[in-house]
């Protein structure tokens, strides 16, 4: 009986200390967002075991070497630093490194400039049957997919049409199905260097 016992508590220190290894949380690291202009300010939060050393870099698109910083993760098991980007960094993608206690982990954010987009109507009153002309500019000149949207008599917005901006200008001729008012506006999502406007 007392070896039985005796097993019974090995077998359920081996499963608790089992349980504790596979709840350590493992080195991880990201930013409180995915994406940021010239001169904002980035957030790098490192999460992992508690009482841990880590080293934070952090590398431009060509690898560049922008941030670095020692931090040790607190009892919560998070460590946050700041830094701000430069007015002239680099677009693109950049990448932040953590090492320490025996780990390594990654991620990555974009730095991205502004954008705008313009839009413009050959007349601003016709006839049932007539058509208008819809267009506008990218700036900067990209080619991409512009979205342009109506509201009818201040209805809700829907999508009227997706025409592709080649070198950054779009045009679409339109014949409205029935008399009013509408409005209209344009978007464009973006690319991996530049925000999206409307």
């Amino acid at each position: 009986m007392r070896l039985s016992y005796i097993g019974y508590i090995c077998i359920l220190a081996i499963v608790l200390s089992s349980l504790m290894v596979s709840t350590l949380p493992g080195l991880s690291v990201s930013t409180d967002k995915p994406a940021y202009r010239r001169g904002e300010l980035v957030t790098i939060v490192v999460t992992g075991a508690p009482g841990v050393t880590v080293g934070v870099e952090c590398r431009d698109p060509e690898g560049n070497i922008e941030f670095v910083k020692q931090l040790t993760i607190g009892a919560d098991g998070r460590a946050t630093t700041k830094f701000r980007l430069k007015s002239d960094a680099k677009l693109g993608k950049w990448t932040v490194y953590v090492a320490g206690g025996g780990e390594a982990a990654s991620t990555t954010f974009r730095v991205k400039a502004s954008s705008s987009i313009s839009i413009s109507l050959s007349k601003n009153f016709i006839l049932i049957g007539e058509s208008v002309v819809i267009s506008g500019r990218i700036s900067p000149p990209v080619t991409a997919t512009v979205s342009i949207y109506y509201s009818y008599e201040g209805g809700p917005w829907k999508l009227l049409k997706s025409v592709v901006a080649t070198a950054g200008s779009y045009s679409y001729k339109w014949t409205p199905e029935k008399a009013g008012v509408y409005k209209l506006k344009a978007s464009w999502a973006g690319t991996d260097k530049y925000f999206g406007a409307t």
